[in-house]
């Protein structure tokens, strides 16, 4: 009884069944959430996107280089047209690809050619522990690489990064996919 005295001399109880500017109140606590959540998505669904695309390419490209008997210049020139053609939502500028064609020799992977194009300067690492696995002594297999660099809507609160892709495929018309 004295409690509630108090309480109502000080005006708490008339604050606490007051309920002007809750909705205000929590949408100022919840928006901010939503704003996060949505934003976040909206850069997922981008950079999955992205990555989709650089898998594509690269799986694209593999097959159709380990379809090829031999290589000359006017199809080096052919696959960058078609990879003009087929990247879809990647910008040419941020898409780097290498060509290698490798032999096992004694399970020492070794290159015996390599093509290399794109506007951007990602250095490519070749798989030697898969391709070992996969061939034997004398095999020839061909590594395509793809590497873009993901640059997000939201690019001041996501860093950058890049996506890359290595695809290893084996040539299917001949020993060797040779390059002329």
């Amino acid at each position: 009884m004295i409690i509630n005295r108090l309480l109502n001399r000080l005006g708490l109880v008339r604050f606490a069944q007051e309920r002007d500017g809750v909705s205000a109140l929590e949408f100022a606590l919840i928006a901010p959430v939503f704003l996060i959540f949505g934003f976040g998505t909206i850069e997922l669904a981008s950079w999955l996107r992205s990555d989709r695309g650089v898998t594509d390419l690269a799986g694209s490209l593999a097959v159709a280089v380990a379809d090829i008997p031999a290589i000359n210049d006017s199809e080096i020139d052919a696959i960058e047209r078609a990879i003009n053609g087929a990247r879809g939502n990647l910008s040419l500028s941020e898409l780097n690809f290498q060509i290698t064609s490798v032999v096992n020799n004694n399970n020492v992977i070794e290159v015996a050619w390599q093509e290399a194009f794109g506007e951007g300067d990602t250095s490519f690492n070749l798989p030697e522990t898969e391709i070992q696995q996969t061939t034997q002594d004398g095999d020839y297999a061909m590594v395509v690489q793809v590497a873009f660099h993901h640059v997000g809507y939201f690019d001041r609160f996501v860093p950058d990064n890049t996506i890359t892709q290595t695809f290893v495929s084996y040539p299917a018309r001949s020993v060797a996919v040779i390059r002329r």
